[in-house]
């Protein structure tokens, strides 16, 4: 897996990670690592009725979102019908990122409190969105950075390298 392939796919881990332990706190009912005290009030978000959906915890949703992601991810680094990858990856983030409006907008306007890890969440939810948006190119095997970038080793942009076997000129 290139290196540039990774950026995505760890961001995706770190989500499916907290969502998973967000579900864990949900049921346990716990108080979050790092938030009593912090200036955010977790249990109030995760006690909220607006954290459960037809009986499940929200947290739940954002387990299969995250785990898509990992999966989309990892198919388009490893080749995988990497254009319409990129096409459901596109729709899905874009998806997630009216989830994270949403889910914002809850907590703070009804639930009137913020969760750090819901929070750290939604800020994975955006990064998603952008690198799907802005920096993953169809046609271009996996995704990358547009034009040659310090992610990409086989990209040059000094004339002549070429020749010598280290990399292509853009």
């Amino acid at each position: 897996m290139r290196l540039r392939s990774t950026l995505p796919l760890a961001l995706s881990a770190a989500g499916l990670l907290i969502a998973v332990y967000l579900t864990v706190l949900h049921y346990n009912r716990r108080v979050p690592l790092y938030c009593a005290g912090s200036g955010f009030n977790c249990r109030a978000v995760l006690d909220s009725p607006a954290s459960v959906l037809l009986g499940v915890p929200v947290s739940v949703a954002g387990i299969l979102w995250f785990a898509v992601m990992v999966w989309v991810t990892v198919a388009m680094a490893g080749g995988v019908n990497r254009d319409r990858l990129l096409v459901f990856a596109r729709g899905w983030a874009a998806a997630g990122m009216i989830g994270v409006l949403y889910f914002v907008y809850t907590e703070m306007f009804v639930v009137r409190a913020f969760c750090l890890w819901c929070t750290a969440v939604h800020g994975l939810v955006f990064s998603l969105f952008v690198t799907s948006m802005l920096a993953w190119e169809p046609g271009s095997g996996y995704a990358g950075l547009r034009g040659p970038s310090s992610f990409d080793s086989t990209a040059s942009t000094i004339p002549g390298t070429e020749r010598a076997g280290c990399g292509r000129v853009r």
